[in-house]
């Protein structure tokens, strides 16, 4: 069923690697995503029920999905609440994720929570530095700490590219 699924993307492409996949006959081979993805994941529900499981679908930068492909999980999200299988889908994308999604499927804002992550406070982003850093057995100085939290302004990306390129940069257990 998974074959028949990728066919109906017919080809993936991605960093200039190509994978096309042929169809094979049976459930989830409309060529239609919309109606093949919920197909998919129902059969997917059904062996996490009988496995006594549930299975979640985590999706980084949903806002750079195509509206097809975000209507079609959309619809497949859907559909597994309305039967109650064990399937879950969880998206991740920027503010306008809960716009594209409403002129994706107009009803896409009832079954999903939209919560906004947004900046930490100076305190948590002071710890969000220090304690991976100290859980690896080196410190890090307060005026250091202070720079990032304000030079990043807490938003969580550049709290975490700051702290990487902190990192990478130390040249003993002081950063």
């Amino acid at each position: 069923m998974l074959k028949s699924l990728a066919s109906t993307v017919k080809k993936l492409s991605a960093f200039g690697a190509s994978i096309e996949v042929d169809a094979v006959p049976g459930e989830a081979d409309s060529g239609d995503l919309e109606d093949d993805l919920p197909d998919t994941f129902a059969a997917v529900g059904r062996a996490a029920a009988a496995a006594g499981k549930g299975w979640t679908l985590l999706i980084d930068e949903v806002q750079h999905l195509e509206r097809a492909d975000l209507s079609a999980l959309i619809v497949a999200q859907h559909r597994m609440n309305q039967v109650q299988a064990p399937v879950v889908f969880v998206g991740a994308g920027l503010p306008q994720m809960a716009r594209l999604a409403g002129d994706a499927k107009s009803y896409a804002e009832r079954p999903f929570a939209y919560p906004e992550i947004g900046a930490l406070d100076p305190d948590a982003a002071c710890l969000a530095i220090r304690k991976p850093i100290e859980d690896e057995g080196a410190s890090i100085g307060a005026a250091a700490l202070n720079a990032i939290a304000k030079g990043t302004q807490g938003y969580p990306f550049h709290l975490q590219a700051w702290g990487s390129e902190v990192w990478d940069q130390a040249e003993g257990p002081s950063v």
